[in-house]
């Protein structure tokens, strides 16, 4: 995972992690930039895969786990952009039947 790129759209704040998610420290990054938006207050999270076309199951754990902080707090996570191969292993997961995925900003 290169740097990590945060945007607001609407109420969502767009989390963009560059490049594979597919080392475990990939997923600590991951688990520290999010922790620390929560510790700032945001409570609706997108997280755009769009540079991420692979992630490993640590990084689906780590989605699943803030997801369920989101909406243990009454906020929101959503995953944008997921394609080929973090695409094929979130679905294996069955993860979609936890967490919505959004093709595109529009539809945040």
């Amino acid at each position: 995972m290169s740097g990590v790129k945060i945007s607001r759209k609407g109420k969502f704040c767009v989390v963009c992690p560059g490049g594979d998610l597919s080392m475990i420290e990939d997923s600590s990054r991951l688990s520290e930039q999010l922790a620390t938006l929560f510790e700032s207050g945001d409570r609706t999270i997108c997280i755009d895969l769009m540079e991420s076309p692979v992630i490993n199951s640590s990084v689906i754990g780590t989605l699943l786990r803030f997801h369920e902080k989101a909406v243990a707090e009454g906020g929101e996570f959503v995953v944008l952009n997921a394609r080929n191969v973090a695409l094929e292993s979130m679905l294996r997961t069955r993860m979609n039947q936890v967490i919505r995925f959004v093709r595109s900003e529009e539809e945040l």
